[in-house]
């Protein structure tokens, strides 16, 4: 059900907007579910199963690998505030013209 719904918005979304880049934030699974625990917000504790982030991390591998739009690849397993700092960087070399995954 939440595909569907997800895939649904983002099809209305893309048939409306034009997108030239992604910033894509690549985290395992096992991170993000290390993440939420950390966070322990009451309604995410021990409701959301390692498989279920897996299967969204699949899904969003596939999207990625297929699209032709410019994809600038952020290790999300890092730190959070260097991941940050990367997501940062990123933006301001786009808001600029420059790529960032050929920038040093």
């Amino acid at each position: 059900m939440e595909w569907k719904t997800y895939k649904y918005w983002f099809d209305t979304f893309s048939e409306q907007t034009s997108l030239d880049t992604i910033i894509y934030i690549r985290t395992d699974p096992e991170e993000c579910l290390k993440r939420i625990n950390e966070r322990s917000r009451a309604e995410e504790q021990d409701k959301i199963p390692l498989e279920y982030l897996q299967a969204c991390h699949d899904k969003h591998e596939q999207w990625i690998t297929k699209s032709d739009v410019n994809t600038v690849l952020i290790d999300g397993n890092m730190d959070k505030e260097t991941v940050q700092q990367e997501i940062m960087r990123a933006v301001s070399l786009l808001s600029v013209g420059l790529n960032p995954e050929a920038s040093p």
